[in-house]
């Protein structure tokens, strides 16, 4: 199974470069318009799906696809991913936020310009003959107030466009400081007061349940009633029957909307009214934001089952550009160290606390541990655990995760610690990234080393710290068995009357040959642990 190609599934259409890079890592099937039926087969056996907005991947789905690693939406939202049944299960959920950041603000500028002259109407009546210049007179928009609901990425770049027609700006984000909103020559205000003051509100929030719905009747009752309400987020972050009903009744002037609670049917309210501009969900469709959410999520893609980290990620931390060469060489380290952990013990352990440095920012050694208990709770667990669900996972059993800072490794200019309590395996391992970049083991409880820890390796431990004639019968064992040996080394000195042994094996040990070596004259104990290979 190790030399099976990747296979990726692509169940929406995907510009290029999308499908080329990633036939370059695996094996591309494209799959559009599947029934549910369909979607829950094909994913079957795939390691990573790529979707736009039209497939849903829901709980069941994410059920079925037993070997995925990576979920990408080729877009924003990810409101058509079940992102909390792929947490549980592990597997990373990432989108494309800026690829289409541009052509979202540029539409819901192109709408705020037709809805303020009554573009599309005069449009329409000219098709028709008719020449009623009076009937189409607008307003200019110097001078007028845009309301911006959410100030994100494409909410910035609306405010900063609406800004060089001459218009004044209103913000509403509680999560943004008023001191950035004000850096962009913008005003923060309550929600009530940008819809009470606005001429023109827009809408760039994500659809969470907590903004589901959150424009309705109290809300539309306090806009103006010349005010236009333009939408090209979520159709879901308004209520739909209030908003027809303030159009119908005069509550506000009119509405521009790309986007529909149901994208593919929208009300016949909203196409009967004249004052209702309406796109089919035009936002993201420039050729140019095509193909750059397509080049983000493939890139993406791509690096996850490259082991590599991925730029935005949606249900696991971030690890920005700039600190990813420094983070990297920490990762297969953590993964080796997670591992030999969980090879010399039966159970989970009650704690573990993780220290690495010098010089890492928390959030970047919350990273690391991430990394590091993900392969020790997979082998314990038999859970499919990721650095994804690793706290999840950890939280279920029993196990508390603490970041802490210390210098036991301090000699070291890249190193970590494991101090593990209340398990039956070892209750310290450091280890260390030297010049080579391979992660090494160099203190295992008492025993002081340097072993380059990677692949099968079995360990030793005999009474007295064992010299060439022990090393030597060991050789011979494996020998005799076909085992290729890497590398042999032996503690510096016994701990308590014992001393330890690691042997790097080329091959699987069989149960028979470890018993020989277990019946060599002074050996009190063999385990054979597979660390795996570094980014495995």
């Amino acid at each position: 199974m190790e030399n099976c190609p990747l296979r990726i599934l692509v169940a929406d259409p995907l510009a290029a470069p999308g499908p080329d890079m990633l036939a370059e890592v695996g094996e591309v099937i494209e799959h559009f318009k599947m029934s549910k039926e369909e979607l829950l087969e094909a994913v079957r056996d795939v390691d990573a799906i790529i979707v736009r907005s039209e497939t849903k991947i829901t709980a069941d789905v994410i059920e079925a696809a037993s070997c995925v690693r990576v979920i990408a939406r080729a877009g924003v939202g990810v409101d058509n991913i079940d992102v909390d049944a792929a947490t549980r299960r592990g597997v990373l959920v990432v989108n494309s936020p800026a690829g289409n950041t541009l052509a979202a603000a540029e539409h819901t500028i192109g709408l705020l310009m037709a809805s303020a002259r009554n573009i599309p109407q005069a449009h329409c009546a000219m098709r028709t003959g008719k020449w009623d210049r009076k009937l189409y007179t607008g307003r200019q928009v110097l001078g007028k107030v845009v309301g911006v609901v959410g100030f994100g990425r494409i909410g910035r770049e609306v405010a900063q466009r609406a800004r060089a027609l001459g218009m004044k700006v209103l913000v509403h984000d509680p999560y943004v400081g008023d001191d950035r909103i004000e850096e962009e020559g913008a005003a923060s205000a309550t929600l009530d007061d940008l819809l009470t003051q606005s001429d023109f509100v827009t809408m760039h929030v994500a659809l969470r349940d907590e903004t589901r719905g959150m424009i309705s009747e109290p809300q539309l009752k306090l806009m103006k009633p010349t005010a236009v309400f333009i939408n090209c987020a979520r159709g879901e972050l308004v209520d739909e029957p209030a908003l027809v009903k303030a159009l119908q009744e005069g509550w506000i002037g009119g509405a521009a909307l790309d986007v529909f609670a149901d994208d593919k049917s929208p009300s016949a309210e909203f196409l009967a009214m004249p004052n209702v501009i309406i796109t089919p969900h035009l936002g993201a469709s420039t050729e140019e934001a095509q193909a750059q959410v397509a080049f983000d999520a493939a890139e993406q893609v791509a690096a996850v089952l490259q082991g590599k980290a991925a730029r935005w990620a949606v249900n696991a931390p971030v690890m920005p550009p700039e600190v990813e060469d420094a983070v990297a060489p920490y990762l297969d380290l953590a993964s080796a160290l997670g591992a030999f952990a969980a090879g010399l013990a039966t159970r989970v352990a009650d704690r573990v606390a993780i220290a690495a440095g010098p010089g890492l920012a928390d959030e970047h050694v919350g990273l690391i541990a991430r990394v590091a208990l993900a392969q020790y709770l997979r082998r314990l667990s038999g859970q499919p655990v990721t650095y994804v669900n690793a706290l999840l996972v950890a939280k279920e059993r029993g196990l508390e995760l603490a970041i802490v800072h210390g210098d036991e490794l301090s000699g070291y200019s890249r190193w970590m610690t494991l101090t593990i309590e209340g398990g039956d395996g070892p209750a310290f391992l450091g280890g260390a990234v030297l010049g080579d970049g391979m992660p090494r083991l160099v203190r295992l409880d008492e025993f002081a080393m340097d072993f380059v820890t990677r692949g099968r390796v079995l360990l030793v431990r005999r009474l007295g710290p064992g010299g060439p004639g022990f090393v030597g019968s060991i050789g011979t064992i494996l020998g005799d068995a076909g085992i290729g040996i890497g590398s042999i080394q032996t503690g510096a000195k016994a701990v308590d009357g014992v001393g330890l042994m690691l042997v790097s094996v080329e091959h699987p040990l069989p149960e028979a040959v470890r018993a020989q070596v277990g019946a060599l004259d002074g050996v009190v104990g063999t385990v054979v642990v597979d660390v795996g290979e570094p980014s495995q």
